[in-house]
């Protein structure tokens, strides 16, 4: 399993039992281009929060694009939150993540429902090796996986009435 998909899975682990939402890793899907990390889906199936994890992308915007185009094209509902985080290894690698939020700003200014949550995580996760046999980190990955699903579940206890009801407050 690729670090990402792990991650993701991880995060799932913690954010489910939701109350109202069901957490899940994004599978591809005919006539939408990407996948996000973990999709938050209510009890009629409408995606109601999307969540991306950025370990060591170069470069990250594309995933704002990505929620964007869905927006744009209506595959998604107009009215989703999106949470963008961004491990230590962004730290180096400022201007990515600036220019990530800079693009979101934009894209809740055109869908003025979409919430944009950045989040920042203290993970620096290696490099990955192709040829490496065996995943080293004494369970870091896991391990901060299910403090940024925590971190999540609260932001979402805290959001506004209207978002709060697809939260489950």
């Amino acid at each position: 399993m690729v670090k990402a998909d792990a991650f993701a899975k991880n995060m799932c682990d913690v954010l489910n039992p939701h109350p109202v939402l069901k957490f899940e890793r994004e599978h591809p899907k005919k006539g939408i281009y990407g996948c996000v990390d973990v999709v938050g889906k209510d009890k009629t199936g409408k995606t109601r929060v999307l969540i991306e994890v950025e370990l060591r992308r170069y470069s990250p915007v594309g995933n704002v694009l990505k929620v964007w185009e869905r927006l744009e094209n209506a595959q998604c509902e107009p009215d989703i939150i999106l949470f963008q985080a961004f491990s230590d290894f962004y730290s180096k690698k400022a201007s990515a993540k600036k220019y990530a939020e800079f693009v979101a700003e934009k894209m809740t200014l055109e869908f003025k429902k979409v919430r944009y949550v950045p989040l920042g995580f203290r993970y620096k996760p290696a490099a990955r090796k192709a040829d490496a046999p065996v995943q080293k980190g004494a369970g870091r990955r896991k391990y901060h996986a299910k403090r940024l699903a925590e971190r999540i579940l609260s932001s979402l206890r805290k959001m506004t009435p209207q978002k709060a009801a697809a939260s489950g407050r």
